[in-house]
């Protein structure tokens, strides 16, 4: 399970045993109706060791943001890579 802190900038989730680290990935709540939807998701954070990224920004009014988040046992990986469930290796944008 994911939580957001009280200070609406920590996401937090639960460790899986054996990962060695997590990629998170980023998408608006205003694409999730959309064909392709998945599409738009972007990686946002790569590679991360604990349990818990910091997200700062600030969705346009009206909308939020949802997130993914995956983990890793073996070597790093691409954030990009078809493991999130989706059908290509170019569905999850790469990270900048």
């Amino acid at each position: 399970s994911m939580m957001i802190a009280p200070d609406r900038v920590s996401l937090t989730w639960q460790p899986v045993l054996g990962a060695l680290r997590y990629d998170v990935a980023r998408g608006l709540l205003s694409d999730m109706g959309l064909e392709r939807s998945v599409e738009q998701t972007a990686c946002f954070a790569p590679d991360v060791t604990g349990t818990v990224v910091v997200d700062g920004a600030i969705p346009h009014s009206r909308d939020g943001y949802y997130y993914l988040v995956r983990s890793e046992s073996g070597s790093s990986s691409s954030c990009r890579l078809s493991s999130w469930g989706v059908a290509n290796e170019t569905s999850v944008h790469a990270c900048p």
